[in-house]
């Protein structure tokens, strides 16, 4: 998959996402100011990565369909991080592992 995919389909479910809003979300807009702890346990806020290419990755451990694209998103995420592409996951899960 290359990154023109990538971009492409990231900003179709944008579009989607926002339809019902007559808007695309702006990274900047304060009802997007997530600010989440990351593996190390330090706070990784999603306006930190304005100007990247950027996937919003909602998943869960008790997913196995999350699991299973987690694994694929870490060979795309290696082979395009060095162009500008980062992924900001969240977790939904309940409680912490």
């Amino acid at each position: 998959m290359n990154l023109k995919k990538i971009i492409s389909f990231s900003l179709l479910t944008m579009l989607l996402m926002t339809a019902s809003a007559q808007q695309i979300p702006n990274i900047t807009d304060p009802r997007l100011q997530i600010k989440l702890p990351n593996v190390n346990g330090d706070s990784l806020s999603l306006a930190s990565l304005k100007g990247k290419v950027l996937l919003l990755d909602f998943w869960a451990s008790w997913c196995m369909p999350c699991r299973v694209s987690n694994r694929r998103m870490v060979k795309v995420y290696d082979k395009y991080k060095s162009q500008g592409f980062e992924i900001f996951g969240v977790s939904v899960d309940e409680t912490q592992k």
